[in-house]
């Protein structure tokens, strides 16, 4: 696409009517099913694109004022993708790190009431009873109850870890939030990498026990901080196009102008020389 404007055929200072306006008359004209059979194939689907992709580019103010600014269209809302990227790569990631660590710190805390190991404990003999007497049931309920005796059997170990030696736990809980955020077929497939990240989340656990609350805190300060990043960088981006808008406009539309002008004598050249063979063409003929 040359330019939006010249495909659309509208002056550079026309109104957002004018582009509606010009955008039915030319879709209707180059559009593949109302064009002649003869007509049709690549060349009208590639017309037509180019019709739609102008009409996006103009309809949209906020569009079209950057790509007054630039020269180029750069997307539908700059501000817009570039706060969809700092989610995706920045805050999304904190987030769930930050919800991890949350989860984590939640089992060290429900795991350390005698209560709950006492259900535990029960809920373990409950399941081995049901495996016992179910011997008739269905499949299901058997694989349901083996799947409810693997669950209580973590939570045992878990509970007898943290009985032994707290940190254990909580080295287990930070082994966790490491598998998850590194991954856990990535741990898995090297032994002595798994045995480093088991030794390294064990001091870890030695060393922050206590400070479980204000590693949450920090995290959720930088998710704030992320999320403040995020918001600052959409609007600079905005404040950014909004002065190049104001600055480089007018040169951008005399450059537009000067290349407009520049078509038009090519394209009458090209005419005049067309027509020359033409006749040349006819008088060797003769």
């Amino acid at each position: 696409m040359i330019d939006a404007y010249d495909v659309l055929g509208l002056d550079i200072n026309a109104g957002q009517d004018d582009v509606k306006k010009a955008y039915r008359r030319m879709s209707l004209q180059h559009h593949p099913d109302k064009v002649r059979v003869l007509q049709t194939g690549c060349g009208s689907a590639l017309r037509f694109n180019e019709i739609q992709r102008a009409y996006e580019i103009l309809r949209d103010a906020k569009r079209r004022k950057a790509y007054d600014a630039f020269g180029v269209d750069l997307g539908e809302t700059v501000e817009k993708e570039v706060w969809q990227m700092g989610v995706n790569y920045l805050l999304l990631p904190l987030t769930t790190f930050t919800l991890k660590t949350v989860v984590a710190n939640a089992a060290r805390s429900f795991l350390n009431s005698f209560w709950i190991k006492f259900l535990i404990c029960c809920g373990i003999v409950v399941v081995l009873l049901m495996q016992r007497l179910g011997h008739g049931g269905t499949s299901q309920a058997c694989a349901a109850s083996g799947l409810s005796l693997v669950y209580m059997y973590v939570c045992g170990a878990l509970s007898v870890l943290q009985a032994v030696w707290p940190p254990l736990l909580d080295a287990v809980c930070l082994f966790y939030i490491l598998s998850e955020l590194v991954g856990s077929e990535k741990l898995s497939q090297d032994v002595p990498v798994f045995a480093m990240a088991g030794a390294g989340c064990l001091v870890a656990a030695w060393v922050i026990q206590r400070w479980w609350i204000w590693i949450i805190g920090l995290q959720v300060l930088m998710c704030s901080v992320a999320l403040l990043s995020c918001i600052f960088a959409a609007l600079s981006i905005q404040l950014f196009v909004n002065s190049v808008d104001s600055q480089h406009s007018d040169v951008v539309k005399r450059r537009r102008l000067v290349l407009r002008e520049e078509r038009k004598r090519l394209t009458q050249e090209a005419t005049c020389l067309r027509q020359r063979i033409q006749m040349n063409t006819r008088s060797s003929a003769g």
